[in-house]
This record gives structure tokens, sequence and C-alpha cells, in this order.
């Protein structure tokens, strides 16, 4: 896993590195080492400038949203028709956002000959692997898997084994859709991904990477409340609390 589940409501919400923003690892600095012509190199990085400063104010106000949904998430008595509607919000915003994130990688194509372009994904790709070797190291720290701790706590708690088997089950199903969005972002990358690659790509395709991704989020976000109500179902409250917390430690 490149993502990582631990950063799962990162992940849902767009992360937070310029490898979300154009697809490219580090093509800011590699750009400016890459494009020798001042006057170009210096019109690519007004561009990356212009937009982070408006990414930064995006990646604020999703930092403090972040904040109420997981402190919402945790409140027993909050209704799942309230987390549903702030997602709704919120993936309107990521949107809106990556559409700005696609229309700069163009804007900053117009500036990078094709030439130039290939030694930017080498150097990229190289910067990339570096990123994922450091990421197995820090997995292979892990003295134990994620779902082995969730299924412990449930184990400490749930003593009946209707209901234990019952909430194993959703955390079965919740899994599988956490990991299938994991996938496809793990994909996306410079290496493995020709659309993301390719020195012609259009907005359009850009913009099926987005769209897709972002109905993987949207079923990830659904199965994850979904999660909450059907526990709900099978414990009393201080139990709940207790996986929840859980929850909040290792995916959240």
């Amino acid at each position: 896993m490149i993502v990582g589940i631990v950063a799962l409501i990162t992940a849902i919400f767009l992360g937070g590195s310029t490898d979300e923003y154009f697809l490219i690892t580090d093509i800011d600095k590699a750009s400016k080492e890459i494009v020798v012509d001042k006057q170009r190199s210096q019109e690519i990085i007004k561009i990356i400038k212009k937009e982070k400063k408006t990414a930064d104010s995006f990646y604020k106000t999703r930092s403090k949203n972040l904040s109420k949904f997981k402190k919402g998430y945790l409140n027993y008595e909050l209704k799942k028709e309230d987390l549903l509607g702030f997602y709704e919000t919120q993936i309107q915003s990521v949107t809106e956002h990556q559409d700005l994130v696609f229309n700069t990688r163009l804007a900053c194509i117009q500036h990078i000959e094709a030439e130039e372009w290939d030694e930017i994904l080498k150097l990229s790709q190289e910067r990339f692997d570096k990123q994922l070797a450091k990421e197995q190291k820090k997995l292979a720290k892990q003295k134990k898997e994620v779902w082995d701790i969730i299924n412990d706590k449930v184990d400490a708690v749930v003593t009946d084994s209707k209901n234990n088997k019952a909430v194993k089950q959703e955390i079965e199903i919740l899994k599988r859709s956490l990991l299938k969005l994991d996938d496809s972002l793990s994909k996306r990358n410079v290496k493995d991904s020709e659309t993301i690659k390719n020195y012609k790509v259009s907005f359009d395709e850009l913009k099926a990477i987005g769209t897709n991704n972002n109905e993987l989020r949207t079923n990830a976000f659904a199965s994850l409340v979904i999660f909450r109500e059907q526990v709900k179902n099978r414990v009393d409250e201080k139990q709940w609390q207790a996986i929840m917390k859980t929850i909040d430690k290792t995916l959240l």
C-alpha cells in the first residue's frame, strides 16, 4: 500500500502533497532542475506558487472539517444523516479543487518541452521510488496489522459470540471498501499510470482519474458510516465507544 490505510480519512478527503495536485512526484522541484530556459522555468514556478496559495487555504479548511468529522463520528448520539450531509459538502469542495489542480498542471505543460518532460518523469520516478521505499519501511515496523488490532478490541469487549461474529463481519465489509480505495490511489502515480505520464494528457483524462477516485472515496465514506451504525445495532453504548476509539486510533 502506498497511501496506507492508517491515513484513511486523509485519503478520503484528498491527500496533502503535490502528488495529489499534479500526479507527478515533486513536479515543481523537477521542473526547476530540468527546464534550463530561465523565462519558462520562472513561469512554471509562478503558476505552481499561485496554485499552492489556493491549496493552503483549501487544506486549512479541510483540516478543520476533519476534526469536526472525527468528533462527530465518535459521538454516539449523532445521526448518520448529519455525517453524510457533511461529506456531500466536503466532496464538492474536493472536486472543485481537483479541477483547479488539473488546469494548473496543463498550464505548466505549456512551458515544458517534450524532451524536458521525459527527463522530469525520470527524476520524479526516482523520487517516487524513494518515497515508496520509505513508506514500505514504515509499514514493516508495524508490530500488528490494523485490522488485527480492531478485531482484538472486539474480542475484548464483545463477549456474546453472535454479536462478536456480526461485528467482525461488518469489519470485513469495511475493510474491502477501504482497501479498494487504497489500491486505486496506490496506482495513481508517476510509474504505474500511462495517463499521468502522458505529456499530451487532456483535462478530461485527468478528470476521469479524479472522478473514479472520488466515487471510491464516496463508497469508502459510506462504508465507514454504515459500519458505525451497524455496530450500534449489535452492542451497548460502552462497547460501541471502546470499538470506535480503536477505529479512531487505527483508521482516522
